[in-house]
């Protein structure tokens, strides 16, 4: 007899299904909104290193004004 090789991750979808007792249909509508969910999560996380980006460019820009407006009074 042949020895057939199955893939951890196709068990643990037949036990979900078994389990459950949902169809493949089913099954495949969660995972489609988890997936949404997650890439949902992703843009979200963009935005927020984008804005983060930003706002520690304005503190760089804000830092750099201030050292150069104290060395001209420095100067003075």
């Amino acid at each position: 007899m042949k020895e057939r090789c199955v893939h951890k991750d196709d068990v643990n979808v037949l036990r979900d299904i078994y389990r459950n007792e949902m169809s493949l249909k089913d099954l495949l509508e969660e995972q489609e909104e988890y997936i949404t969910a997650l890439e949902n999560a992703f843009e979200t996380l963009k935005d927020e290193m984008y804005n983060t980006d930003m706002a520690m460019k304005e503190v760089e820009k804000t830092i750099l004004v201030s050292v150069l407006r104290y060395s001209d009074i420095k100067k003075d």
